[in-house]
């Protein structure tokens, strides 16, 4: 795979991290690609590495499962809130009125959320994430990013919670768990590939069938 090394400086760097990986040429968007695979596997590896490393957490969104936002879990909200329950049910230790209060946003979520209201729950997920110890690494994955634009209101939301994500995973403040990014498409992303520096994009050319790219294996098989 061209390009490796920007691969594996998102994993091997000490430090909170950013990257966003598209298909090239001739990719589709289409359910369960390539690059969904590989990135299903990044998670399942994060989740076996856990095993021995419990400062390790891996957050997990596949906007390609949920393309129909009219179905259940297919919402930019749904989105957020998935992310702050995994963060929740990963770490035991949070203290118990910032779990309440969580739970009561949880609860009490709108049935046609606003922009605020999105806003609100990262918000409540970036307290989360600043109360976790220092020594964390915390990987947050999302994948099929192109699924999630479209319709109009979806797609503002989507917008709104990605420059979140961005903010936290460019926030360098010592003392801190590390945050890391990673974003994935099968093919392009118009209307959300603008929210990256070109330096954080990497461009697959060739996959194969198995989620592994071509000439290199990624990080997956990588000791995390």
């Amino acid at each position: 795979m061209t390009n490796h090394i920007c691969l594996q400086a998102f994993v091997e760097v000490p430090s909170s991290s950013v990257l966003f990986v598209e298909g090239g040429l001739g990719s589709r968007h289409q359910a369960r690609e390539p690059i969904s695979v590989a990135a299903a596997r990044v998670v399942v590896a994060l989740a076996r590495a856990r095993e021995t490393n419990p400062s390790l957490y891996a957050l997990a969104y596949f906007c390609s499962e949920h393309s129909n936002w009219r179905q259940p879990l297919g919402t930019a909200l749904d989105l957020i809130i998935t992310l702050l329950l995994q963060l929740i049910n990963q770490h035991r230790h949070f203290d118990a009125t910032l779990l309440h209060d969580c739970r009561d946003m949880v609860l009490d979520r709108p049935l046609e959320p606003s922009a605020d209201d999105v806003r609100s729950f990262c918000d409540r997920l970036r307290h989360c994430v600043l109360a976790l110890p220092k020594e964390v690494a915390l990987f947050c994955i999302i994948e099929g990013t192109a699924y999630f634009e479209g319709p109009r209101k979806r797609t503002e939301h989507t917008l709104l919670i990605l420059e979140w994500m961005l903010e936290l995973g460019k926030e360098t403040e010592e003392g801190r768990a590390w945050v890391k990014c990673l974003f994935t498409t099968p093919a392009k992303s118009p209307q959300f590939i603008g929210l990256f520096e070109p330096y954080d994009v990497h461009t697959i050319q060739s996959v194969n069938s198995t989620g592994v790219f071509r000439k290199k294996s990624w990080f997956i098989g990588r000791e995390l």
